[in-house]
């Protein structure tokens, strides 16, 4: 059981509604209690798990991928469970053990990677040929320390009556979000706004870059669409 006492409050970001809006503190602490309490469960049955590989003789030999699908608000934006594509959601834990008889990078390995990846991954380790169909790529370069990081990641959003959705390129300094068919835009400078507070698209706003990653952005859907459409081309 988590104490409700060590469970800190949620950020309060400008020009966002608060928490204290829709729900009261006990609540709000509840909430947060019960889905760290989520994450120690999947942890101990994680542990459960890598017991059963080493009791087995099998841990050494075996590639584990520890990530999840997406993040969780928490109150952050007064708002719970997923949505827009903010760091709070889009920003998931990457832990990968590879098997004993290949060298890997020790500890944290700094870097933008992307959920799609973790099958050629997979594939790759498994001596398994990534089909053609796959626009993403393994991470094991990345993992080995064979190769640097990769320069921009994307994501994508709709929203739950799929009346607006959204596509996303994000690097390690800027983040640009589209959002269709209202054509509406977002650019943050991560670096003097890691808390994306400030959408500096907006009428007013300075928006360097906004072209350069507009362009990364139409580049990659060029790159990617038609292994969905067409297949067998």
């Amino acid at each position: 059981m988590i104490d409700l006492e060590d469970v800190p409050l949620p950020i309060e970001l400008e020009g966002w509604p608060s928490w204290r809006d829709r729900w009261d503190e006990g609540l709000i602490r509840r909430a947060i209690a019960y889905y760290w309490g989520m994450v120690v469960c999947n942890n101990d049955q994680v542990g459960r798990i890598v017991e059963s590989l080493q009791a087995n003789g099998l841990f050494e030999n075996t590639l584990i991928i520890f990530t999840s699908d997406h993040g969780e608000f928490l109150g952050e934006r007064g708002c719970m469970g997923k949505g827009p594509l903010y760091d709070s959601i889009t920003h998931m834990p990457l832990v990968v053990k590879p098997p004993a008889d290949v060298s890997c990078c020790p500890g944290e390995v700094q870097g933008l990677t992307e959920t799609m990846n973790i099958a050629p991954t997979i594939l790759d380790y498994a001596g398994v040929p990534v089909p053609d169909t796959m626009s993403a790529h393994s991470l094991r370069p990345q993992i080995e320390g064979v190769s640097g990081d990769t320069e921009a990641v994307f994501c994508e959003y709709v929203t739950n009556d799929r009346s607006r959705w959204a596509k996303c390129v994000r690097t390690k300094t800027h983040k640009y979000v589209r959002w269709n068919p209202d054509g509406e835009h977002e650019f943050y400078d991560l670096v003097n706004d890691p808390l994306e507070q400030h959408n500096l698209a907006r009428p007013g706003g300075s928006i360097p870059m906004v072209d350069e990653l507009e362009g990364v952005l139409l580049d990659w859907l060029a790159r990617t669409e038609w292994r969905h459409n067409y297949p067998n081309s």
